[in-house]
Parts: structure tokens; C-alpha cells; sequence
């Protein structure tokens, strides 16, 4: 962003090189606030974007991650497509789901929904995977909580949930 003051001369000469000059001076990999506490940065490294506020690296971008750091508030609705990954290295809550509406009705709803093209008697619909690692440093399901489709036929549909759990190494 360039910063076109008047130059001191009002003529189309003085303006022009004015204009040249300060575009000269511009960088081709980045975009400054005018008090550099905010520049966006192409890195040259694999069309990998940077942001940084007050020095800190806020928000990578490449061809295939958007990585924030810090607090990221998201508004209105939000699709992701693909697994998506929470890491906390905290023992509070690494997912926290609130709603502010004031009625009886349940609120917050999480809902797992499998939108087969042929569904069918006793397919799985979701599951809740408890996992952990072992002395051996194996990953290991210890319990889960599983909804299942007992019946798919119009009018007719049931649903089970199973649980289950690991007893002895076997589940």
C-alpha cells in the first residue's frame, strides 16, 4: 500500500516521478501497515503466505494449510471438508461447544449424520472412539460409543446404540 502524499510541485512531471519513485520502493513480496506492526508476506518458499502482527507469525497459508496461531473466531457458518485435527496440550477442554439461546429446546446439538446412497439394515452411523496409549506406547480404542441402523425400511426404522469397551486386551 503506497502512502500518496502531494508531492511539492503541482505538475504532471513532479506527480509522475513522485508516483515512480514510491512504487520503486515498494516490495513485490509484501504488504506493510503503514506502522509496520502488520505486514502479509509471500515467502517464496512453495507459494507459502505469512501474516504477522507486532512480529509474531499469526497465519500461515500454502498450497495445502491454513495454520493460525492464537485465538481464531470463526462467524457464521463454517464448512471443512476432509479430517480435521484439534491438538491441545492442555488437560482443559480441547473442543468446546456453547450456545447462548435461552429456550427449553436442547441445545447445543452435535449431530453425526451418514448420508449413504444405499443404506441398509444394521449399517454403522457414527462413532465416539475413546483412545489412549498403553505402557508399550501403543495407541489403543479403549472404549467407544457406536449408533448403528438396525432397520432401514420406511416406516419401519430402528436404531440401536452399542457400547463397548476393552476388558483384559480384548474388547
Amino acid at each position: 500500500i503506497i502512502n500518496l502524499a502531494a508531492p511539492g510541485a503541482d505538475t504532471d512531471a513532479s506527480t509522475k516521478k513522485y508516483v515512480d519513485d514510491s512504487i520503486a520502493s515498494v516490495s513485490t513480496t509484501s504488504i506493510a501497515q503503514l506502522n509496520t506492526n502488520v505486514a502479509v508476506t509471500d515467502t517464496g518458499s512453495n507459494g507459502t503466505i505469512t501474516v504477522t502482527a507486532d512480529g509474531n507469525t499469526e497465519l500461515t497459508i500454502n498450497d495445502t494449510t491454513a495454520a493460525f496461531s492464537g485465538n481464531v473466531t470463526v462467524a457464521g457458518t463454517t464448512d471443512l471438508s476432509g479430517a480435521t485435527t484439534i491438538t491441545a496440550n492442555t488437560t482443559g477442554d480441547a473442543l468446546l461447544i456453547t450456545t447462548t439461546e435461552a429456550s427449553s429446546t436442547a441445545a447445543p446439538v452435535i449431530t453425526l449424520k451418514r448420508n449413504s446412497s444405499s443404506p441398509a439394515d444394521a449399517d454403522y452411523l457414527g462413532q465416539i472412539k475413546f483412545k489412549g496409549e498403553n505402557d508399550a506406547d501403543q495407541e489403543i480404542v479403549y472404549a467407544k460409543i457406536t449408533g448403528k441402523m438396525l432397520d432401514a425400511s420406511d416406516g419401519t426404522e430402528d436404531g440401536i446404540i452399542e457400547i463397548a469397551h476393552k476388558k483384559a486386551g480384548s474388547n
